[in-house]
């Protein structure tokens, strides 16, 4: 069970996200599309990711910083996000299991 701070964090970024997705179509009309701007918008969604991966690492063990090292190295190399996840959590079960 979340301790009251978790939950208070987990609503407060639940409703940020909902916010985001209400207002984000209608900012985005008076908003003029330039280079800049697509750049900000491409790179908050790794932002966002990255900041949540360093909070987990620091709050967990070498297991768990491997495992983003992993899906990180495997990114750079395949550039597909989907198997650098399944692979880093292939690697992590797999160090549960034989560690």
């Amino acid at each position: 069970m979340p301790s009251a701070e978790a939950a208070l964090a987990i609503g407060v970024m639940g409703f940020v996200t909902l916010l985001a997705r209400v207002a984000g179509p209608i900012i985005m009309r008076v908003i003029p599309i330039t280079g800049a701007v697509e750049r900000f918008l491409e790179g908050m969604a790794l932002a966002v990711l990255t900041a949540i991966a360093a909070t987990y690492v620091a709050q967990h063990g070498l297991r768990e910083a491997a495992a983003v090292a992993l899906a990180a190295a495997i990114m750079i190399a395949t550039r597909s996000a989907v198997l650098a996840m399944l692979l880093a959590m292939a690697g992590a079960a797999a160090w549960s299991a034989l560690l």
